[in-house]
């Protein structure tokens, strides 16, 4: 059988030519850094609070029917166009812009109050203009899901939103209603937040329905939303899971399965690299599945070739080495 790794290679030699690091002083392009933006909320939508890599929820309405990624950038669309129409921002938040075209014709300081009734009937009935403009891209959206769209769609909306408030600010606790609310707040930057959670749903979204992926995440937005890096709270350098992986490919011939692999690989039993590696492992079976569902690791390298078995190792390897925390 062909092998992977001889017994005396490092851990460069291994990974040599595989990926290419990025370097963090090059020029990044604007495109470039939209996509990786888009890459790390789509990473962040997929997982879940607890940190699971569970793409299929964050889709799904309350209905428990997953919501096309076409229709949840059509409501945004839709919201951006309303508050566009319909709101003048001012101070934080949006106030009515239309407020003279509902005022009470024909009513003076000598009417009636016959007159004054019949005029506020009128007023009432004037149906083809909302009676006050949207105060918040909330309510916007909130208005859309119960008028022109559905709940689900909303809801959905609202999440993909929030992923994108996330990935910018660092922060699990973002909500649109604080941030676009915040002193200072232009509305050129609310549409551009809510322009960037459509391009989310239009490149990640379900296709529909039948809960078909456009596109997962790429691995490594997965791993850093999922907490797939931490241990007992604290982050394992990417590096040192990099290590332990290696060294379990260089004596690859003295274990039969990857957990005891790792576990051999380490005489200092590092119980947080190894619980690192193995959950970087099973991601990496998730993604590779493209149906977003839990892999168990045990049952997968069953049967398989240890040619294959390794190829996941040096995989998950690269990806530590070049895309996991720092020392």
């Amino acid at each position: 059988m062909k092998q992977l790794a001889s017994p005396d290679q490092s851990l460069t030699g291994i990974l040599a030519g595989a990926v290419t690091p990025v370097d963090p002083a090059a020029p990044v392009s604007p495109d470039r850094a939209r996509s990786a933006e888009l890459g790390t909320a789509a990473g962040i939508l997929a997982c879940t609070m607890i940190g699971y890599f569970r793409p299929e929820q964050a889709w799904r309405g309350l209905s428990g029917l997953p919501v096309a990624g076409r229709h949840v950038e059509a409501i945004l669309t839709a919201v951006i166009r309303e508050l566009e129409q319909h709101g003048s921002w001012t101070g934080g938040r949006f106030a009515a812009d239309n407020n003279d075209e509902h005022q009470l014709d024909g009513v003076g300081d000598d009417s009636s109050i016959k007159d004054m009734l019949r005029a506020v009937i009128r007023w009432i009935r004037q149906e083809d203009e909302p009676l006050s403009a949207p105060s918040s891209a909330c309510i916007a959206l909130h208005r859309m899901g119960e008028t022109e769209y559905d709940s689900d769609s909303a809801l959905v909306a609202g999440r993909c939103v929030e992923a994108v408030l996330r990935a910018r600010t660092g922060s699990a606790n973002a909500r649109l209603e604080s941030w676009e609310h915040r002193t200072g707040r232009t509305f050129a930057e609310v549409r551009e937040v809510l322009e960037a959670a459509a391009g989310l749903a239009r490149e990640y979204g379900p296709t529909g329905e039948d809960g078909a992926w456009q596109r997962l995440p790429d691995l490594q937005h997965i791993a850093a939303a999922s907490g797939a890096w931490s241990f007992c709270h604290a982050v394992v350098p990417g590096r040192r899971v990099a290590d332990l992986l290696a060294v379990a490919i260089r004596t690859q011939q003295e274990w039969t399965t990857v957990s005891s692999g790792l576990w051999a690989a380490d005489p200092h039993r590092d119980s947080a690299a190894h619980h690192v590696a193995l959950n970087l492992l099973t991601l990496m079976l998730q993604h590779r599945s493209a149906t977003g569902r839990r892999v168990d690791l045990s049952q997968w390298e069953q049967g398989r070739d240890r040619e294959e078995v390794l190829a996941l190792l040096v995989a998950a390897a690269q990806v530590a080495l070049h895309h996991g925390p720092r020392d």
